[in-house]
């Protein structure tokens, strides 16, 4: 139970008990001046008064402490219950009509307290109420000749309509307050929905930009190349440098192309299960198909059994995309991807045969973007980073045997079929 749920069923409790005092102080003293039998009142206000004077305090230390555990519910409950002994004590015992009293922190606990506890209360009352049966003070329905099981038997009807609309009314109060914390959750799970799906939009976007970096970055060197053929005459080269450009405005297209159609489809693409060795074989082939001068060997291997499933959203195939175009663009000749996996989850290298890491490099992993090419500034890893951990995965990177640097991502198997 969260502090704010036991803070509000708390202060119903306490209102609920202020009534039920006022309603037993009113029976008592209607019973006394109108019937004229002669109860303890001394003992009887003592008791009332004192709890009275608990719930005040109780109201006030929970204005002023908001948090309000289930030991708390459970004190209050069993002082409920311990009151209600000593009144009926004084005023019959088992034989008073409104022992059905005890109902009512029973069912307050069953409401409010895990079962261990509800179970402990349930015995508490049901060892007052054996109690009350032998030990009591008794009320004059001798006194009263014949009429007085009548009486007795009114009274019994009445306690069970009070007991009744008090059970009815608490537990409608209770109904409409789990509703409305339903309620609440339900709005706090939305608004993280569209919280995750607006990280993953921007996440997708600074990918993006990151890609687009390269082909705009090339469009600016063709264009000065252009600008000198054209001085110079040379239409055949010049017209290669157009093919070139062309080239790289497609590739940009292609990207603000995949961002729109992403907008689109994140939320239905969001959280869709695969099993692993067919979700990489498709962005393997993709990444061929946009980087076909780069030269990829791809080893998969399996434990055994069929592949786990995996989440495999737009997020992560950018974040493999990432990971695989900084491979390339350090040794395009020699690009590995490496991955196995097991019933737990995948393992997964991309491997070069650049410069390797420098030590300031491995350090700032995890703290900044790091890059391993010297005019990069790290924002594709970094991007691969956030979104793999945002998935429950890791990513490292380590020199390579024989040159170059691998980057490891581990990411976890979910439940689902697997091929």
């Amino acid at each position: 139970m969260n502090a704010a749920a036991g803070t509000g069923d708390l202060r119903r409790l306490l209102w609920l008990r202020t009534l039920s005092i006022l309603l037993q102080a009113l029976v008592v003293l209607g019973v006394r001046f109108s019937l004229g039998w002669r109860l303890p009142l001394a003992q009887i206000g003592l008791l009332l008064g004192a709890l009275g004077l608990w719930t005040l305090v109780a109201a006030v230390r929970a204005c002023g402490r908001p948090e309000a555990g289930t030991g708390r519910l459970l004190l209050e409950l069993v002082l409920d219950a311990g009151a209600l002994t000593g009144v009926l004590y004084y005023t019959g015992g088992a034989t008073n009509p409104f022992a059905w009293f005890y109902l009512l922190p029973v069912t307050l606990g069953a409401m409010l307290l895990p079962a261990r506890l509800a179970w402990l209360l349930t015995a508490l009352t049901v060892s007052g109420y054996s109690l009350l049966m032998r030990h009591y003070v008794p009320l004059p329905y001798g006194d009263m000749g014949h009429g007085g099981f009548g009486l007795h038997v009114f009274g019994m009807w009445f306690g069970f309509v009070l007991s009744a609309a008090l059970m009815t009314f608490v537990i409608t109060r209770m109904v409409v307050a789990i509703r409305a914390r339903d309620r609440r959750l339900a709005e706090a799970r939305e608004r993280a929905l569209r919280q995750e799906r607006l990280v993953a939009l921007g996440t997708l976007a600074a990918g993006a930009a990151h890609e687009l970096g390269t082909p705009l970055g090339s469009l600016a060197l063709l264009c000065d190349e252009v600008a000198e053929l054209a001085d110079g005459g040379e239409a055949e080269a010049l017209r290669q440098r157009l093919a070139a450009m062309r080239e790289q405005i497609r590739r940009c297209k292609g990207v603000l192309s995949d961002i729109s159609a992403s907008s689109g489809a994140l939320r239905a693409d969001a959280g869709r299960v695969r099993p692993v060795d067919d979700y990489l074989r498709e962005i393997l082939d993709q990444w061929r198909r946009r980087r076909p001068e780069a030269r990829l060997r791809v080893r998969l291997e399996r434990a055994g059994g069929g592949a786990p499933a995996l989440v495999a959203d737009r997020t992560l195939t950018q974040a493999l995309f990432n990971l695989l175009d900084n491979a390339a663009q350090v040794s395009p000749q020699a690009v590995e991807f490496l991955a196995d996996w097991d019933p737990e989850g995948v393992v997964m290298d991309v491997c070069d045969r650049g410069p390797g890491l420098e030590p300031q490099i491995r350090l700032s992993l995890g703290r900044r973007p790091v890059t391993t090419k010297a005019e990069g500034l790290g924002v594709g890893l970094f991007l691969a980073q956030a979104t793999i951990e945002r998935m429950g995965g890791s990513l490292r990177l380590f020199d390579r045997e024989g040159g170059g640097v691998c980057a490891r991502v581990r990411l976890p198997a979910v439940a689902g079929t697997a091929a």
